[in-house]
């Protein structure tokens, strides 16, 4: 689907010669370039870096450290002709539509992108989107604002894991639509959330948004491969419920759903070398049009933060893409700590189906 606020930008696996190639269109401009993969594994030691960070595990970088890492994925991808194709867009907003085949790729964090030439931090003139291929679905269509909307909260507090205070996300969804929407909406809970619950949510009523706040986790399967799952609670012990990527794409296939959005960390995160491994990618494979999860980890409070930008212009202009980076602009503007870089309004995704930008006609 093209459209003409977005620069569409392929990132094709090339074989075992360490080569991948990136195609780059913008209407009726198009690019190739062949580009070399020797910088992967160290543009990849960062991502681990952050991913640790994010944990508490290392200290954070510095606000140049994070600044030159987005130099580096921009300086990267976008060179020779495509840099070319890149100086000719406008300057208002353009989508950023990356799609890639190559999993170490896929794995990058896109979304700290940096025109060197930009000011560090979020590009209100340029918003990332993940893309996900996808087979035989039908273009998805934007839901009428007319009709009532029909949301999914769900939370877990599993008392083997770290306490979730489900309650500040919950108020700052009911806000903004209740900002937006009048009472043309309703929210459904499910509290302590099990697999068996959410289910039986689900058979008993249709929603436009599913939306889950705990934590989500990184497991082996049988085999080792590293897959994402959402911890959900179980119902007799209180204790952690994971349910697999694949499963909660099982669970909610032909739902109806317009969106999904995860206040969970790692939820779009794993092995991106195996199928339905990664949840966001999971879910919008099978059907789901857009899904908003997290890379890394990230803390309730930020994770309100975000919600609380995103819904008010999700709401407002029916348009994902930029409502998601409304949310990581409010991430941006949290007080940092002297010296150090703040990594919270990257930690956000979106990925969706192409057709996918609208969700909601306002």
């Amino acid at each position: 689907m093209k459209m003409k606020d977005a620069l569409d930008l392929l990132i094709l696996d090339a074989g075992s010669n360490g080569r991948a190639v990136a195609y780059a269109q913008c209407e009726a401009d198009t690019a190739v370039e062949v580009l070399s993969c020797k910088a992967i594994t160290q543009l990849k030691d960062f991502r681990d870096r952050l991913n640790r960070a994010s944990l508490g595990q290392e200290k954070l970088p510095t606000a140049q450290d994070l600044s030159s890492f987005g130099t580096n994925l921009f300086e990267f991808v976008l060179r020779g002709d495509l840099l070319s194709l890149y100086n000719r867009l406008p300057p208002d907003y353009v989508r950023i539509r990356i799609l890639s085949n190559h999993p170490e790729l896929q794995a990058l964090p896109w979304e700290y992108l940096q025109d060197p030439r930009a000011p560090a931090g979020p590009n209100n003139t340029r918003g990332v989107v993940r893309i996900v291929p996808t087979l035989g679905q039908p273009m998805p269509v934007p839901r009428k604002a007319n009709q009532k909307l029909r949301i999914l909260f769900v939370f877990a507090d599993p008392i083997d894991q770290g306490p979730v205070r489900w309650d500040e996300i919950y108020s700052t969804i009911k806000r903004e639509f209740e900002r937006r929407s009048g009472n043309n909406f309703e929210i459904d809970v499910v509290e302590g959330a099990s697999i068996q619950a959410v289910t039986k949510a689900f058979v008993e009523k249709s929603y436009d948004v599913f939306h889950f706040n705990g934590h989500g986790a990184l497991l082996p399967d049988n085999g080792g491969k590293i897959v994402g799952h959402l911890v959900f609670m179980d119902a007799a012990t209180k204790k952690t419920e994971p349910i697999s990527a694949e499963q909660l794409a099982t669970l909610v296939t032909g739902q109806g759903l317009q969106l999904v959005v995860l206040s969970s960390c790692n939820s779009s995160a794993g092995d991106f070398s195996e199928s339905y491994a990664v949840v966001a990618q999971s879910l919008v494979r099978r059907g789901v049009p857009a899904v908003v999860a997290n890379q890394f980890a990230i803390t309730n409070n930020l994770a309100a933060t975000f919600a609380s930008g995103f819904y008010n212009e999700l709401l407002k202009t029916g348009d994902i893409d930029r409502a998601v980076g409304a949310g990581r602009l409010l991430l941006s503007m949290q007080r940092p700590i002297a010296g150090k870089a703040t990594l919270e309004w990257g930690i956000p995704t979106l990925y969706r189906h192409l057709g996918a930008a609208k969700i909601f006609e306002v």
